[in-house]
């Protein structure tokens, strides 16, 4: 694997377009924004900007690149500037998935709650733990099918990068364990009996749900724009290096979600150009305007924990808001918090912010995940964190 990754980086850096490559950071990509402000709006005009996942990471170079530049800007579902500039992306990635486990136990705990009449996939009395082992079965299936049969329709890793997508966007679930679920315990099950009819069973599997989750293997722009930005590897890291960080993570971060092998990131050791320019800090800058910083209590990708870090360095120049529900970023939820509609639109209409960095945001009641569950009541109702 590690030869095939080089001799892509290689590839790429030989095509006619391959002398652009240290150009498309993140830092070049702040200067078009400054840019094209200028041009818009007057030079010097105050840049407003809502960044999201890695549009954060643009933010944050942004307003500290150009501090003096701030006008309104909103950054949701924060990744850690600091430990983005300061770990190599291929040994730090598994940092994001700190919440991914606990936003599956939000599934099986909602899933329990709904009962059969809403979910499915629970039988009458389940347990979060019975939804789970339910869930653990299918993908042990999988797994042991696919040592017999390399061939099989859906493979257990297939099936966590699929599930693993949804853990984004909590309005899915339902139709993830009413509708996909099922499909898949069908396939599932006919993997592990060896069925002839496994083939046309697979059919009745929306496969783009696996094709949806998984890493685009003809288009790598997101492997030379985070390739581009990453930090230059202590030594000579090699796949072995990365194999052990999936391995410790998978065991110690995320027992369902680790051991996907997200291939933009997992490149960037073996990538063969930086970006000319990076930002490595400070994220301290004083700023011509604060800023809002949004964050979910559990968010698959981005935990809050990188929310909080941002804020915290920028003090004052920041305010922070936690939105207290699943998925990434606080449109997971979109139109399901008045409270979070309310801040955005005071900050992005008028300016104002909340008055400390205590707001916590509660998605609506009235926003049902399956029939008769909110998001408030899984929250209430789990009981544990870090996977069941």
């Amino acid at each position: 694997m590690q030869k095939k990754y080089v001799e892509l980086g290689k590839k790429c850096q030989k095509h006619s377009d391959g002398k652009y490559l240290k150009y498309i950071g993140t830092a070049a990509t702040a200067r078009d924004l400054v840019a094209l402000a200028d041009a818009l709006d007057g030079p010097g005009a105050p840049i407003n900007y809502f960044g999201y996942s890695y549009g954060t990471i643009l933010g944050s170079w942004l307003v500290n690149m150009f501090p003096n530049r701030v006008g309104r800007i909103i950054l949701d579902g924060v990744i850690d500037p600091q430990l983005f500039g300061s770990v190599e992306i291929s040994l730090g990635w598994q940092h994001q998935l700190h919440n991914a486990d606990d936003i599956y136990d939000g599934l099986v705990t909602g899933c329990a709650l709904a009962g059969p009449a809403g979910c499915s996939i629970a039988s009458e009395g389940q347990s979060p733990t019975d939804v789970d082992n339910t869930i653990q079965t299918v993908l042990g299936l999988a797994h042991d099918a696919a040592r017999k049969n390399s061939s099989v329709p859906l493979t257990s890793g297939q099936l966590r990068t699929a599930l693993y997508a949804y853990m984004y966007w909590p309005a899915q679930w339902a139709n993830v364990t009413n509708s996909l679920f099922p499909k898949v315990f069908q396939i599932v099950g006919g993997e592990s009996q060896g069925s002839s009819n496994v083939t046309k069973r697979s059919q009745l599997f929306d496969r783009s749900l696996v094709k949806r989750a998984e890493n685009d293997t003809t288009r790598y722009t997101t492997s030379a724009i985070l390739c581009g930005d990453s930090k230059n590897p202590a030594g000579n890291v090699n796949m072995t290096d990365i194999f052990n960080e999936v391995i410790s993570a998978s065991r110690n971060i995320s027992h369902m979600f680790a051991s996907q092998w997200p291939s933009p990131v997992y490149i960037c050791s073996l990538w063969p150009e930086r970006a000319i320019e990076r930002y490595e800090g400070p994220f301290n800058k004083t700023l011509a305007n604060p800023i809002l910083v949004i964050g979910n209590t559990y968010d698959p990708v981005t935990p809050f924990s990188g929310a909080q870090a941002l804020a915290d360095e920028l003090g004052d120049s920041a305010k922070l808001v936690r939105m207290n529900g699943f998925g990434h970023t606080s449109t997971a939820a979109v139109g399901a918090s008045t409270c979070i509609n309310d801040v955005l639109l005071a900050y992005t209409v008028n300016g104002t912010l909340p008055e400390d960095n205590n707001t916590v945001c509660q998605v609506d009641d009235d926003f049902e995940i399956w029939p008769g569950v909110s998001t408030n009541m899984i929250l209430g109702n789990m009981i544990g964190s870090g996977g069941l």
